[in-house]
C-alpha cells in the first residue's frame, strides 16, 4: 500500500513515487465525505460546506485525525469534492464491474 505523498503520522508507509522504482503499483486511498441530495439548495449546501470547513480546520480536529488516523484533512468547495468523486468512479468503477462486486444489503 502507498500514498501519493508522505504522512507524518505513518512515515513507514512508502510514497508512490518511491514505490513506483520498486516496480510496485498498488495504490488505494481511502476517503469521507459528506453528501446531500440533488437538488439541495445552493445555500444549504454552502452553509453544510462552511460549518464542515470551520470544524476540519480546528487543531485539536485536525491533530486527532492526524494522529490516531493517518488522516490527511482535506477541505474545500463541493464542486472539487464533485470532481474528486467522478474522478475516484472513473478509476476504480471498471475494477468493481469486472469484479462483479456489488452493495451488500
Amino acid at each position: 500500500m502507498t500514498r501519493k505523498t508522505q504522512n507524518r503520522s505513518s512515515p513507514e508507509v512508502r510514497q508512490r513515487a518511491v514505490a513506483q522504482r520498486y516496480g510496485w503499483s498498488l495504490y488505494c486511498l481511502t476517503w469521507h465525505g459528506v453528501l446531500a441530495p440533488a437538488g439541495t439548495p445552493a445555500a444549504v449546501v454552502a452553509a453544510a460546506n462552511a460549518a464542515f470547513a470551520a470544524m476540519v480546520a480546528m487543531p485539536d480536529v485536525r491533530a486527532r485525525r492526524e494522529t490516531t488516523q493517518g488522516a490527511v484533512v482535506v477541505g474545500g468547495p463541493p464542486e472539487a469534492f464533485g470532481r474528486f468523486i467522478a474522478d475516484e468512479s472513473a478509476q476504480w468503477g471498471p475494477v468493481v464491474r469486472a469484479a462483479g462486486i456489488r452493495a451488500a444489503n
